[in-house]
């Protein structure tokens, strides 16, 4: 065979970052393979994206119903605790001192028990609040393996113009810092790629005249 029929029947593939010429059909398989692997990570990845989207659900569903029970009690126990605000102290010691030590015991009781239950429900706040974090964290892990996936991994310049595209369109600082959806970031960078090409037009015609 020719080395122009050589190379009719051969087709270029890129394997493990190395550029290979290989058979048709055989590259024709690896990159099938490679395809199905694609898209294999991908189904994995939005799996995991909503596996843990569906475990803060539950979770956030279980720390709002407990703390409505215990806004309840809260609430129950705030109302007891004012009723002793009404009550006249120095003429009840005077007038009937036994009653006025049973009375000053349960009021004891009831802040006692108002403060255990104020405690309580700010620990579930603040677990809660720990869940939400990680939840996060856990969502921007997955949202930043997700834009590799898409666009490989982004150049110094590439990440700063994909940032400074997404506050001239209004995202503030903090949102930029928090998008856990890959898409956004995407979109925020295939429009600077974009405006970057716009804005490369006139200085390449400039050149050629």
């Amino acid at each position: 065979l020719s080395d122009e029929q050589t190379a009719e029947d051969e087709s270029e593939v890129e394997l493990d970052g190395e550029k290979l010429r290989l058979p048709k059909k055989v590259a024709e398989a690896v990159m099938r393979q490679q395809d199905y692997t694609k898209k294999t990570q991908e189904v994995a990845e939005q799996r995991r994206a909503v596996e843990d989207r569906q475990q803060y659900l539950e979770a956030r569903e279980q720390v709002i119903n407990a703390s409505l029970s215990d806004l309840s009690e809260l609430q129950a126990l705030q109302k007891q605790a004012a009723q002793f605000d009404s009550v006249d102290w120095n003429s009840l010691i005077t007038d009937d001192p036994q009653q006025a030590l049973r009375l000053s015991l349960s009021r004891q009781h009831v802040q006692q028990q108002l403060t255990a239950k104020q405690t309580e429900l700010q620990g579930k706040v603040n677990v809660f609040e720990q869940q939400r974090k990680q939840h996060l964290e856990k969502q921007m892990e997955l949202g930043r393996a997700e834009l590799r996936r898409r666009v490989g991994n982004l150049s110094a310049n590439d990440s700063k113009n994909t940032w400074e595209q997404g506050l001239s369109l209004g995202f503030s600082k903090d949102e930029l810092e928090s998008i856990p959806d890959p898409r956004v970031m995407h979109a925020l960078y295939k429009a600077a790629k974009w405006d970057a090409l716009q804005t490369a037009k006139p200085a390449a015609m400039k050149k050629a005249n």
